[in-house]
Parts: C-alpha cells; sequence; structure tokens
C-alpha cells in the first residue's frame, strides 16, 4: 500500500480521535483528488482490526453514487489488498436481487420488499447505493453498525427528501460524511 501523505496523516489522526473519544460522526470536506476515500479505507482498517480482537462483529456500512461503487471496490484492492475490509456484503445491482425477501412481510414496511438482514449483520462491511438505502431503509435501519459512510453526502442536503431522512434512520455509532463539493453547501446544507 502507499504511504500516506502528511496531509492524509493528519485526517486519519483526526478520524480516529473522533471515533475514541465517541463523537458521533464528522463530516470529512477536501477538495476532489486529495484522498478522503484513502483516509476512510485507512481508518475502517483500523476499526476492523479493533472490532476483531475485540470480539464484536459489528459491519461497516458504504453508501456511494453508483458510479463510485467499483472505485470503492478497486481502492480497498489497491490499498488493503487480500482480504480487504473482510467479507462484503454488495447490496446494489443483481447481488441486490439475492438479498430482497419478498416471502414475509415486514410489520414495519407494509407492503414492501425487505432486506436480508441476517446477511447485513454477518457481513464485515456493506456496499449499497443511495437508492437503495432509501428504498430498504427499514431493513438497514435493523442493522447496527459500528460505522456508517457516506461518499458525496451532498446527495443528503436536502432535509426534504427519503434519501435524506434514510440515512438518518440508521443505526450507526459513527458516521462519516465525505465531499469534494463542501464549497457548494450553504451552513443549512452541511448542518442537514
Amino acid at each position: 500500500a502507499t504511504p500516506p501523505m502528511p496531509h492524509q496523516r493528519d485526517g486519519i489522526a483526526w478520524l480516529e480521535s473522533a471515533y475514541r473519544v465517541g463523537l458521533p460522526g464528522v463530516l470529512l470536506a477536501d477538495d476532489m483528488g486529495l484522498g478522503k476515500t484513502y483516509q476512510v479505507l485507512a481508518f475502517l482498517r483500523g476499526v476492523r482490526s479493533r472490532l476483531d480482537g475485540s470480539g464484536e462483529r459489528r459491519p461497516m456500512l458504504v453508501v456511494a453514487p453508483k458510479t463510485l461503487l467499483g472505485e470503492w471496490r478497486e481502492q480497498i484492492a489497491t490499498h488493503l489488498g487480500g482480504d480487504g475490509l473482510g467479507r462484503v456484503v454488495l447490496a446494489y445491482d443483481s447481488s441486490l436481487t439475492e438479498l430482497v425477501r419478498t416471502a414475509r412481510p415486514d410489520p414495519d414496511a407494509p407492503g414492501k420488499r425487505t432486506l436480508d438482514v441476517e446477511r447485513l449483520r454477518i457481513a464485515d462491511w456493506v456496499l449499497t447505493t443511495y437508492e437503495t438505502l432509501r428504498d430498504y431503509s427499514v431493513s438497514f435501519g435493523r442493522v447496527r453498525f459500528e460505522v456508517a459512510v457516506y461518499d458525496e453526502a451532498q446527495k443528503l442536503k436536502s432535509l426534504t427528501a427519503l434519501v435524506n431522512n434514510a440515512a438518518k434512520s440508521q443505526n450507526a455509532d459513527f458516521t462519516i460524511l465525505m465531499t469534494g463539493t463542501h464549497i457548494e453547501n450553504s451552513a443549512l446544507d452541511l448542518w442537514a
């Protein structure tokens, strides 16, 4: 793996510090190309290592636009190699159809399709899209995630959007919002 640059080392240390002191989450707003994904991956690997050693096995959730899902998988292979972050559940495209459960209706979401929550719970990490999170927010909300990462988090800035509500309904101990377009956001957008 490529060693981190000084600003990336600072970013990784900042993420670890925020996590360690129990903050609910952070906003990582760097210009594009400065290595936000690299910093988050280094942080997630550290979290995964600590969880593996502690006996607690909670999954991590990564939500990204569909166009970036391949990039996430490629970055994990490049920077983490081998098992990367461990067992992945891909909750998008054709892999999503394997997770969908229609046999038993969900009492909390009548008439809606649900996901195999147990498969999500036993994963080391889950990779999905904003649209899938929106459509299956009740199923995702039944899983306690150690960390939830939202790449291109400006997709959440509308307070009235269903995807914003879906993200807020997730049960994550620590949340990372990533954006490279922070200059375009108002204070209200950042608060949202």
